[in-house]
């Protein structure tokens, strides 16, 4: 996560003209508030606008935003979705783009988590992978072989997942193994993890292993990255390494 502070930017020199919506970020998949003996998570099931700076001890969520006036920012008509809006075509004959019938309703699912700062990350990382992965129920007509069927052996550890298992050639499978914690996130889950892939797929005999980028369309060793140095600051070193074993370092 970004931290926020109130009526502040963390690379330029920052006058705040609209305290509340100033102060609203957009929360993709989670937001927090801490303290130092509690912090308060919030996961949301699609992107919202948010915030923890309005008041102290307080999250505000947007679910839906709605407007009875224009608010001067170009669309020229207030952001009043209902249930019909009339074409805008021919607008001679008919006033284009108005609605009518009751205002469109969103709703959403919001989940919570209450833990100490030192041990929220191992509360509502897990939650997230539940919420935001669900199992995919997939269904035949014919009967199958068999019940139950994993290309894994074992369990993953706790803070790994396995995000790609594809077949892009015969002799050749795409896999993308995730660390699900940031650094510092958590004293015990964000430590690095060492797996054997051999171990871990032995229906699959492993002959080589290549690290690309994340798209897959080039090699980790040909790949050439912008380095972004910001006033008094050093680029970072690429991270990640592979040789025989794959190693995951937290938030990679």
């Amino acid at each position: 996560m970004q931290r926020r502070r109130v009526d502040r930017r963390p690379t330029w020199n920052f006058t705040q003209t609209e305290p509340v919506s100033g102060n609203y970020y957009p929360v993709n998949t989670a937001l927090h508030i801490a303290d130092a003996t509690a912090q308060l998570t919030l996961l949301a099931d699609a992107s919202q606008g948010g915030t923890g700076l309005l008041g102290t001890g307080q999250l505000e969520m947007m679910v839906h935003r709605r407007l009875l006036q224009d608010d001067g920012r170009g669309m020229g008509e207030p952001l009043d979705e209902r249930e019909h809006t009339t074409p805008y075509v021919d607008c001679t004959s008919q006033p284009c783009g108005q609605a009518t019938g009751p205002g469109l309703i969103v709703r959403g699912t919001h989940y919570l988590t209450l833990n100490s700062p030192a041990t929220a990350a191992k509360h509502w990382r897990p939650l997230q992978d539940q919420v935001y992965a669900p199992p995919q129920m997939l269904f035949a007509n014919t009967p199958l072989p068999t019940t139950r069927h994993s290309f894994l052996t074992a369990a993953l550890p706790p803070n790994v997942q396995l995000m790609t298992l594809e077949k892009l050639a015969a002799n050749q499978i795409l896999l993308r193994l995730s660390h699900q914690f940031a650094i510092h996130e958590d004293s015990a889950m964000s430590t690095p993890v060492t797996l054997n892939l051999q171990s871990l797929f032995p229906a699959i005999p492993v002959r080589k292993a290549e690290e690309t980028s994340l798209t897959a369309n080039q090699l980790k060793s040909d790949m050439q990255r912008l380095s972004w140095e910001g006033r008094g600051e050093k680029a970072a070193p690429a991270r990640g390494t592979l040789s025989g074993q794959w190693k995951s370092r937290p938030g990679c």
